[in-house]
């Protein structure tokens, strides 16, 4: 099933595209074992990427450095549909 992706205005404005497309392929390459709440910390040229359930981290390097910055996707099904929300942490 291909996955559906939306932003809040926040993300769609300051966060770098490159980045976004990276969180959306990590969580796409997932599949079923993807939990509902995705949690991605950037801190400088490092991007982790965890789930509580089940238990999975992911460490990678960017190309350049970021600002740090905490960023949630949060999955919603719906009857027919299923998509995520990227939202920066404070959002929540």
């Amino acid at each position: 099933m291909k996955e559906h992706f939306y932003t809040t205005k926040a993300i769609a404005e300051t966060l770098d595209m490159r980045l976004l497309i990276n969180i959306q392929t990590l969580i796409a390459s997932m599949g079923k074992e993807a939990d509902y709440l995705q949690v991605f910390t950037i801190e400088g040229d490092k991007l982790t990427h965890s789930q509580e359930v089940p238990e999975y981290m992911q460490e990678y390097r960017l190309h350049k450095k970021y600002n740090n910055e905490k960023i949630f996707a949060i999955r919603t099904e719906e009857e027919k549909k299923s998509y995520w929300t990227v939202m920066f942490s404070y959002e929540y």
